[in-house]
């Protein structure tokens, strides 16, 4: 059974993400958000380090957000450069605009 409070849109997009990594080295890259909500997002294909209660920026459609990371996949695994991430309190959420461009093809109000 899902635990997560909201449903989340699988979307595959490009995102470029930035910060300070486990070993103290700033990084950015562009990655893929496999699936988001108005709160967090899964990332694939981070390759540096992230620790949970890390702070990272992310960036969709020049729209900039603070996230917190909630989990990092191990190194090695099937999940190897998987990232949760909680939106930051406070910060607006990258993503409202396609949110509700999915909302009218689905028919919602």
């Amino acid at each position: 059974m899902d635990r997560r409070r909201q449903s989340r849109i699988v979307s595959g997009l490009q995102v470029r993400i930035w910060g300070i990594d486990a070993k103290s080295r700033p990084f950015q890259a562009t990655v893929t958000a496999v699936n988001m909500s108005s709160h967090g997002t899964l990332l694939q294909g981070v390759r540096n380090h992230l620790r949970p209660g890390d702070t990272i920026e992310l960036q969709y459609e020049g729209q900039t957000t603070a996230y917190t990371v909630i989990w990092s996949s191990a190194p090695g695994t099937v999940q190897d450069g998987h990232v949760g991430l909680r939106r930051a309190e406070n910060q607006p959420c990258p993503w409202s605009e396609l949110r509700l461009h999915y909302a009218a093809e689905a028919g919602c109000s």
